[in-house]
Parts: structure tokens; C-alpha cells; sequence
């Protein structure tokens, strides 16, 4: 789990500067950033999905739910260029949600 752990690490940050050229209106920026963002999400959610069927997880199995709808949410979100909405699909929820799941793995001792 340190290497998923350390992949989360990268798309926060990623999160981070993305939501940041939102920001300053870096259009440009933000779009060179994209490509390597997505390879990140093609990684860490499939592996958050699946780390949800461990047997230490059964409390938590419902939210596994979230993880494969939130996908979708920021592929809509990027697609559908409002960036407020970007913003808030990033940040508010997929960062958060995120930094909560890492916390979630340190408790259980991944």
C-alpha cells in the first residue's frame, strides 16, 4: 500500500496545482497538467476501489461507492469546463476525501 499511498500523495498535489491554475486563470498551464493528472486517477482509483473489498474494510465497504461515482464527477466536471465547478469537484471533494482515505490507511496500519 506505500506505493498507492505515495501515487495519492502525487494527485493531491496534482489536485493542488491544477485548482491553483484555476485560480490564476492559467488556462494553459492547467492544460499541460491534465494528461499526467489522469494517468494519476487511472492508477489510485481502481486500487482505492479495490481495497475496499479487504475484510478490515466491511464498516467502511459502503464508501467504495463514492470512489467510482467521483471518478465520473471530475471527468464531467474537466470535460464540461466550468471551472468553478472544476474547482470544487477537485478540491472540496476529490482532495479532501483523499487526504480522509490516507488518514483511513495510516489508522489501519497500510
Amino acid at each position: 500500500m506505500d506505493s498507492i499511498n505515495s501515487k495519492i500523495s502525487n494527485t493531491i498535489l496534482s489536485i493542488e496545482e491544477i485548482c491553483n491554475d484555476i485560480i490564476l486563470d492559467k488556462p494553459v498551464a492547467m492544460a499541460k497538467a491534465l494528461p499526467g493528472f489522469s494517468e494519476l486517477l487511472l492508477e489510485i482509483f481502481p486500487a482505492i476501489v479495490e481495497s475496499y473489498m479487504r475484510p478490515d474494510m466491511a464498516e467502511v465497504k459502503d464508501d467504495m461507492q463514492y470512489w467510482t461515482t467521483q471518478l465520473e464527477r471530475i471527468i464531467a466536471a474537466i470535460q464540461g469546463g466550468d471551472s468553478f465547478l472544476m474547482f470544487d469537484v477537485l478540491w472540496h471533494e476529490t482532495k479532501t476525501n483523499l487526504e480522509l482515505y490516507q488518514k483511513m490507511m495510516e489508522e489501519k496500519g497500510w
